[in-house]
C-alpha cells in the first residue's frame, strides 16, 4: 500500500515539473508581483516627501511622485497650493526644487514639475481601471511626516464615494468630491496626501489622499486614469500651449496619435493616425501623457524631434510648431 502511494505521489510530481518547464519564459514582472522589499527599493526612486516652508509659520509637508524623466509628476492640490520654498525630497536624499504646473482644486489633483539638470527615474502609471478588490497594494510617502516610508494593504472596494474640505491660501475653503475613490486599509494619514499607491507590479494606480476620520483603515486615493486623462485639457486651459501644432495623442495611451489636422504642422511633417510617439527631443514616450508634457511652453517656429513607430518601422521627422489661431 505504500509503495502505491509513493508511486502515485512521484506522478503527480513529475508532472507537475513537466507542467512548468511548458511554460512560456516570461519577463520578470509578468510572472506576477514582487516581495515586497523589492517593491519598495523600486519604486521609493520615483516617489518623492513634499516640503514648503512658509517664512513665518513654519512649513507644509505631503507627498507626490514622478512620472517621467524631464521630473513631472502628480500631487494633491492640498499640499502644494501653500505658498513658500517648494523643495521635494528622494529616498536616496537628494532634495530639489518643484513648481506647480497645472491645479484642478475641486478634485484635488496638481501637476508639478520637480527641476533637476538631469533626467529624473521616472515611476510607470498603471491603470485603475483594472483593479480589482482584495489585490494588494502599496503607499509610499511622508507618513504623518516623518520621512519616507510605506505602508501595505489592499483594495477594499472601487467606486467609493469622498469628500472632504481644505484650505486654500488666504484660508478661503476649498471642497473636494469624489465618486469613483479607491479604498484602501493601508494606513494613508496626514503627511502621505499626495503620494502614490502602487500596486504588486510598481505601478501607480492611485494619488493619496486623505482617509476617514473616526475610522480605522478605511484611506482613499484618486484613481490614475482620470489624472491622466483630464491633463491634456487643464494645460490648454492653462494656456502653456500657445502655437499651433495639429495632431492629438490619447494621453492614456502608449502615445498613439489619433488625429491628425490638415494643413498643419504636424500633417506637412508627416504624421498619421495610428503612428505611436515614442520620443521627443530625445525624451523618452512611454505614455501619451508624456507627449503633452514635453510640449509646455514651447514656442512657435520651435523644431520638434519626433521619433515614430509606424508599423515595425521607426520614422524620424521634424515638426515645426506654427504661430497660434
Amino acid at each position: 500500500m505504500m509503495i502505491k502511494l509513493q508511486i502515485r505521489l512521484a506522478r503527480v510530481v513529475m508532472g507537475a515539473f513537466v507542467f512548468l518547464l511548458a511554460l512560456p519564459s516570461l519577463p520578470a514582472n509578468d510572472l506576477g508581483p514582487m516581495p515586497w522589499d523589492k517593491l519598495y527599493s523600486s519604486c521609493m526612486k520615483s516617489s518623492v516627501d513634499v516640503h514648503i516652508y512658509k517664512s513665518a509659520s513654519g512649513s507644509a509637508e505631503g507627498s507626490g511622485f514622478v512620472f517621467n524623466e524631464a521630473g513631472y509628476g502628480f500631487s494633491n492640490c492640498h499640499v502644494v497650493s501653500v505658498e513658500g520654498t517648494r523643495m521635494v525630497s528622494f529616498g536616496d536624499g537628494t532634495r530639489l526644487p518643484f513648481k506647480v504646473i497645472v491645479r484642478k482644486d475641486d478634485l484635488d489633483i496638481a501637476m508639478i514639475k520637480v527641476e533637476s539638470d538631469k533626467p529624473l527615474y521616472a515611476g510607470k502609471l498603471g491603470y485603475s481601471s483594472k483593479l480589482v478588490v482584495g489585490e494588494p497594494v502599496m503607499a509610499i510617502g511622508n507618513h504623518a511626516t516623518m520621512g519616507m516610508m510605506a505602508t501595505c494593504g489592499i483594495i477594499s472596494g472601487i467606486n467609493r464615494f469622498y469628500g472632504y474640505n481644505w484650505h486654500l491660501p488666504g484660508n478661503e475653503m476649498a471642497t473636494t468630491i469624489h465618486y469613483d475613490m479607491i479604498q484602501t486599509d493601508a494606513y494613508i494619514v496626514g503627511g502621505n496626501s499626495g503620494g502614490p499607491l502602487y500596486n504588486s507590479l510598481g505601478e501607480v494606480i492611485g494619488i493619496n489622499s486623505g482617509e476617514r476620520r473616526f475610522a480605522r483603515r478605511m484611506a482613499f486615493s484618486i484613481p490614475i486614469d482620470k489624472c491622466i486623462t483630464l491633463m491634456p485639457g487643464l494645460l490648454t486651459d492653462a494656456a502653456y500651449y500657445k502655437f499651433t501644432l495639429g495632431m492629438n495623442v490619447d494621453a492614456r495611451s502608449v502615445g498613439i496619435v489619433t488625429n491628425v489636422v490638415a494643413g498643419t504642422p504636424a500633417e506637412v511633417a508627416g504624421v498619421k493616425v495610428g503612428d505611436r510617439v515614442i520620443n521627443v527631443d530625445g525624451k523618452t514616450v512611454k505614455l501619451g501623457l508624456d507627449f503633452w508634457t514635453y510640449l509646455i511652453d514651447l514656442k512657435p517656429g520651435t523644431a520638434v524631434r519626433l521619433t515614430l513607430k509606424r508599423g515595425k518601422a521607426d520614422v524620424i521627422t521634424t515638426v515645426i510648431l506654427g504661430a497660434p489661431k
